[in-house]
């Protein structure tokens, strides 16, 4: 079609020129003359020099929009990398900050270029950042890695975990390439998490030797009781001594039963109730406690949702963080008791490791005494730990409170500064059940003694033979088991006798006294 339409234009011939970069073809140019080639070969020999040079130049631009290309991606990526990308001289001067450096770091590209990254960088990291550096100059191949404290624009230490590795930005000049990644918030996490582990273990431990201890308590302060029961024959130094005894028992049994909190053991009598009405009559008697020279102030929030609780046991809690409190203002000052109603929401739980998403009630004890160390906060409820001196302090207090609190399904949080006070804010599930009426103490009535027939299973010897000692001086048959196999064939021999069953709720063979069958938990008499 074109060569007919040259045709009838005139034109005589036409020339066709390849154009050719390093061996490849770009394109064909086609020259068309108003005369036969044979006239004119120094045309077609101009074509062929001009057709050479526009190949030449056609490759070039090709290779110019394709470098332009690149570098607009390598651009974006930059720009949108949710890293931060930095590059340094090996004296650590900033030459190159990445857009991303505002959103993870604070400050704008053009506040870092110029400036010395170790103008950021927390004084006792320098060292190793510093050999990081040298080490990437040193070695083309492998790249160097070190964690370290930036400080934020907001004055806050952010932890990042960077990757340098070397190139040339100029002929001859080498620098660092360093990507950073922000994981605060990740090693944070991390830590709650190994705390949390390290306290559920150090409760397993706490909870197996209460059992322990409060088994040889039984048996120590039931001998004791026994010799107390024959007071005729007894002198006044003897019946003295007996009395000191049984007052050392009972101190014991109070260490023993904080650690039973902290292990999360302790029988709950829970309540569903207001704590406002609750810690509003606890704090009049806080006031006299924890002395005139510290001014207690409350801030119960209104319409707070019920929680069900042992109503003694968040006593005992508001009790200790109260204590801790007065012993953290030696110099007086103020403590502050809120209440509040708090929704738990996804994004709570991405910096709290413990905490549940739900509605919650939160109990806020706050001081302004001492306040305490990054290293003591993340050991202070640790059963034992304490910083006060010898003498003056279990350090049962929080971990008590730390066990109640999780028995009860809650968390608690801490927030310190050296000088400027702490604060504990317990967070503790709202309840949907209507609130109850606290019943009144009940007097404990004298013990009548019987005559009736019980089948005592206790797996501990000394245990079970003080316990039939006791219930056979106040006239009752007993028949023993030492585990709950053995409970059983006693059971089928001498049902129709056996008018209780009194048990251990732990026993050797698996058959423990929670789930006793249903058939041998009473003696039906028909």
């Amino acid at each position: 079609m074109r060569a007919e339409a040259a045709a009838a234009i005139g034109l005589k011939a036409a020339v066709g020129v390849p154009l050719v970069a390093e061996g490849e073809v770009l394109a064909v140019l086609v020259f068309y003359m108003n005369r036969p080639l044979e006239e004119d070969q120094r045309l077609v020999q101009f074509i062929s020099a001009i057709s050479a040079q526009l190949g030449l130049v056609m490759r070039r631009k090709q290779a110019e929009a394709a470098l332009r290309e690149s570098e607009e991606r390598f651009r974006s990526l930059i720009e949108n990398a949710s890293d931060v990308i930095t590059i340094v001289s090996g004296e650590g001067l900033i030459l190159y900050q990445s857009p991303s450096s505002e959103r993870v770091l604070g400050y704008p590209p053009e506040q870092l270029v110029g400036k010395s990254a170790f103008e950021f960088i927390h004084p006792e990291d320098a060292g190793k950042v510093g050999a990081a550096l040298a080490r990437a100059l040193q070695n083309p191949v492998e790249p160097a890695a070190a964690d370290f404290r930036f400080r934020h624009q907001n004055g806050s230490w952010l932890i990042l975990e960077s990757i340098g590795k070397r190139w040339f930005d100029a002929p001859g000049t080498p620098s660092v390439v360093v990507t950073s990644r922000d994981v605060t918030e990740r090693l944070n996490l991390e830590a709650q998490l190994r705390q949390a582990q390290k306290m559920e273990a150090i409760g397993q431990l706490a909870g197996g030797v209460a059992h322990d201890f409060n088994n040889l308590l039984l048996i120590i302060r039931g001998n004791i009781e026994l010799l107390l029961m024959d007071k005729e024959n007894l002198g006044e130094e003897s019946l003295h001594h007996l009395k000191e005894a049984i007052g050392a028992t009972e101190r014991a049994a109070n260490l023993n039963g904080q650690l039973l909190a902290f292990s999360r053991k302790q029988v709950l009598q829970t309540r569903v109730l207001n704590l406002n009405e609750l810690f509003a009559n606890l704090t009049k008697m806080l006031r006299r406690i924890i002395g005139e020279d510290i001014s207690v102030q409350c801030g119960f929030a209104s319409r707070l949702p019920l929680v069900q609780v042992d109503p003694g046991m968040m006593e005992q809690v508001l009790m200790n963080l109260a204590v801790n409190a007065r012993d953290a203002m030696l110099k007086g000052g103020q403590l502050f008791i809120c209440t509040e109603a708090v929704t738990i929401d996804e994004t709570y739980l991405h910096e709290h490791a413990e905490a549940r998403a739900g509605e919650f009630v939160c109990v806020s004890v706050r001081d302004t005494g001492c306040g305490m160390t990054p290293e003591v906060v993340v050991r202070i409820f640790e059963p034992f730990f304490t910083t006060k001196d010898v003498g003056k302090g279990t350090g049962l207090g929080l971990a008590t409170v730390y066990g109640i609190v999780k028995q009860h399904q809650g968390w608690i949080e801490v927030a310190s500064q050296m000088g400027q006070g702490s604060t504990f804010k317990v967070f503790l599930p709202a309840s949907p059940v209507p609130a109850e009426t606290l019943d009144e103490e009940i007097l404990q009535p004298k013990v009548r003694g019987g005559s009736e027939t019980i089948l005592l299973v206790e797996d501990e010897e000394a245990v079970r033979n003080l316990t039939r000692r006791i219930l056979e001086e106040y006239g009752y048959r007993v028949l023993e088991a030492a585990s709950g196999v053995a409970a059983l064939a006693v059971w089928e021999q001498r049902a129709q006798e056996i008018d209780l069953l009194l048990t251990d709720v732990i026993l050797p063979d698996g058959l423990t006294g929670v789930n006793w069958p249903n058939n041998c938990a009473r003696a039906d008499r028909d």
